[in-house]
């Protein structure tokens, strides 16, 4: 009984000694820019984003955080915190340029607790805001997180009265501003890069490509590619002798938006995302864009290496192998888990064709249910369906160029699964993966295969598994590309 009243006092005492912070006095580890009517905006303390006060179903508050989907904010904790309070809600005000027929909004609000989401639900304009308090003992982040519903002008979300209840304050704040410096270190990080090494059968060069100073261009008597360490460890050229890049180069972006999380930047070629869909958002711009170191293993092979993002507790590793007298790479990406804790993680792995010059997209003769092949979205495609005995054909029409976008998603797969792109100029580019059903499903409401197609470009998007790892462990996915010419 004496131990148990002991044990007791001792949690009161605890509990009684929390220090309160409220939101406003605590420096985020990281967080992204969101569209506004003034154009991007980082969230903002006190006041709602036309400098009013909060206010959610009529009631004003004081204190908070202010944003507009998508909203995320991330607080990376070391265990030095006990819980987190708020009120969430659609901010009611509107601005002068809303659409006046516009008169309902919806925000989903998550929030996750070391990359896990804990808590889910919707919020509307003019409704009651939601009380949340999150115990946060022993957890090492948590991410705010408003996505997309309904009537997105006016998604405007609040975190009203929030704040935090930690175990010191000044311990809180320190370790706070320690997690700011590191990511810090990451995102600004240089890289010197070394000369091309000699290569008997392969040649290798240091070029410039674009804005880029340090490229290497990598070719055969078949082909040649281009990869830019600097620009987010991205092949950026990849092309048969005489023929033209298929690959979509993306805009030049200026170095003062590749460091900002959500800031509008179409990058080309080839780059990751990490998996599970709930990671799906804004890109950590260290691993998008940032400069990956390079090593050259044996020849023909190139190995980058990003720096650590402390947003999704990952770093991200491409392995690229070009063939002897072949137009053939193989790309194995590897995803490790640099957390302190275990977290789900998984590669998804995005290829950009230049829609311009392509002229369709080729799949595999169907295995089962020929019905069944396809998941089509937006169902009123705008493509030219064919159909013979060797493969599906989908060709890229004008009239879909000029105001379409929609997804292409393979339902059913052979062990070896291969994704086709014909271009105009009739070089074929194929993309292969071995997938088995044994590996489970990658995230809910897709498959391992599928195409984004857009006006500017191609997405050819593979997915391997999902899984949880220990810190420190790592996940690979490989695929292999070749170009050859269509057979007339």
């Amino acid at each position: 009984m004496k131990l148990l009243i002991t044990l007791f006092y001792c949690a009161a005492l605890s509990l009684s000694a929390a220090d309160k912070i409220d939101i406003d006095s605590v420096p985020w580890t990281d967080a992204c820019y969101f569209w506004s009517m003034e154009g991007k905006r980082l969230p903002v303390f006190n006041k709602n984003l036309m400098g009013s006060k909060l206010s959610i179903g009529g009631v004003k508050y004081d204190n908070g955080i202010a944003g507009h989907t998508p909203f995320s904010v991330v607080y990376n904790l070391s265990g030095e915190a006990l819980s987190f309070s708020a009120i969430v809600g659609v901010d009611d005000e509107a601005h002068p340029r809303d659409p006046k027929k516009l008169k309902s909004a919806s925000v989903e609000v998550q929030i996750l607790l070391d990359r896990k989401i804990v808590k889910r639900f919707t919020v509307g304009l003019g409704q009651k805001g939601i009380p949340i308090s999150v115990d946060l003992r022993d957890k090492q982040q948590i991410e705010l997180r408003g996505t997309y519903k309904t009537g997105f002008v006016k998604q405007r979300i609040d975190f009203a009265n929030a704040y935090f209840e930690v175990k010191n304050r000044k311990t809180f704040l320190k370790t706070d501003l320690a997690w700011q410096q590191k990511v810090k270190t990451q995102l600004f990080r240089k890289v010197n890069y070394p000369i091309a090494p000699e290569w008997k059968n392969i040649k290798i060069k240091k070029v410039k490509y674009r804005n880029w100073n340090n490229a290497y261009k990598l070719s055969n008597s078949k082909c040649s590619l281009i990869i830019v360490p600097e620009y987010g460890g991205r092949i950026l050229k990849f092309v048969l002798q005489n023929k033209k890049n298929i690959l979509f180069q993306g805009q030049n972006p200026t170095d003062n938006n590749l460091h900002k999380r959500g800031m509008a930047i179409s990058g080309g070629g080839n780059f990751s995302r990490p998996q599970p869909r709930n990671y799906f958002g804004s890109s950590d711009p260290i691993l998008a864009y940032g400069q990956y170191s390079i090593a050259f293993p044996s020849e023909g092979e190139v190995i980058m290496t990003s720096a650590k993002s402390y947003y999704f507790g990952l770093q991200y590793i491409y392995h690229i192998k070009l063939h002897p007298d072949s137009a053939k790479v193989t790309l194995t990406t590897t995803h490790k888990n640099i957390a302190s804790y275990p977290h789900e993680a998984g590669v998804w792995s995005l290829t950009r064709i230049n829609t311009s010059k392509a002229a369709a997209i080729i799949m595999p003769k169907e295995i089962k249910n020929p019905y069944r092949k396809f998941k089509l979205s937006p169902e009123t495609i705008v493509l030219e369906y064919e159909k013979n005995s060797r493969f599906d054909k989908f060709t890229i029409t004008p009239k879909f160029l000029a105001k379409n976008r929609c997804y292409l998603e393979l339902q059913n797969f052979p062990s070896v699964s291969e994704m086709k792109v014909l271009m105009k100029d009739n070089t074929i580019f194929t993309k292969s993966f071995k997938y088995k059903k044994s590996m489970n499903p990658y995230m809910p409401k897709f498959y391992p295969a599928h195409f984004y197609i857009c006006n500017s470009f191609i997405e050819v998007e593979t997915h391997g598994p999902t899984k949880s790892l220990k810190p420190g462990k790592t996940i690979s996915w490989s695929e292999t590309w070749i170009l050859t010419k269509e057979k007339r």
